[in-house]
């Protein structure tokens, strides 16, 4: 998964990857002309499924 951006908490080191879902609070998916299944189907279900609510 690559968000264009992502909320999370301050526990977590900003240069260490991937960050846990666990400490995601928001996704921001930028939907471009050539992804945009991706960005509105795939990716949004993938989230869900890491248990990131929004």
């Amino acid at each position: 998964m690559a968000p264009g951006i992502v909320v999370y908490s301050s526990d977590h080191d900003p240069y260490e990857r991937p960050i846990p879902a666990a400490l995601v609070s928001l996704v921001i998916e930028v939907v471009s002309p050539s992804t945009k299944r991706k960005d509105r189907r795939t990716q949004p279900a993938l989230y869900a499924d890491a248990g990131i609510r929004h």
